[in-house]
């Protein structure tokens, strides 16, 4: 899973974009990188746009990931989804989640997803189109 991650101290957003098969270890991978970020704060909010994601990960490893979500229960996460499997394992992620921990939504445009979370379209392509992570201030 090629992954490209931005953390926005001025919008306090995590934007991402995953490329190809998603599952467990790729998901595990990108959730280490994020914990050891200095910039990333638990309580930020998340735009990941999974368009181009080829598959998505079982509900077995969505439970095992949602017992070690990096997001606090402060934190919207926007994901721009594919399809409808990857519409409803999104949304059963949420569920997985509980009350306690980050609002998980789907979504199937960019439009959407960032009226929801917050940011400018416009701010939300560039971030996404960077061609590898770092920080932004």
């Amino acid at each position: 899973m090629p992954y490209r991650m931005i953390v926005s101290l001025d919008h306090r957003i995590v934007f991402s974009r995953v490329e190809g098969a998603v599952g467990l270890p790729e998901i595990e991978a990108f959730r280490e990188e994020l914990g050891k970020h200095p910039d990333f704060d638990e309580s930020f909010d998340q735009l990941a746009d999974l368009t181009r994601a080829r598959s998505a990960p079982s509900y077995e490893e969505l439970r095992r990931i949602a017992q070690r979500d990096p997001f606090s229960a402060a934190s919207r996460r926007a994901i721009i989804v594919p399809d409808d499997v990857h519409f409803g394992t999104y949304r059963a992620y949420d569920s997985l989640l509980g009350d306690d921990r980050a609002t998980v939504r789907p979504f199937r445009t960019l439009e959407e997803a960032c009226e929801w979370i917050g940011v400018s379209v416009t701010e939300a392509r560039t971030y996404l189109d960077e061609k590898q992570s770092r920080s932004a201030g």
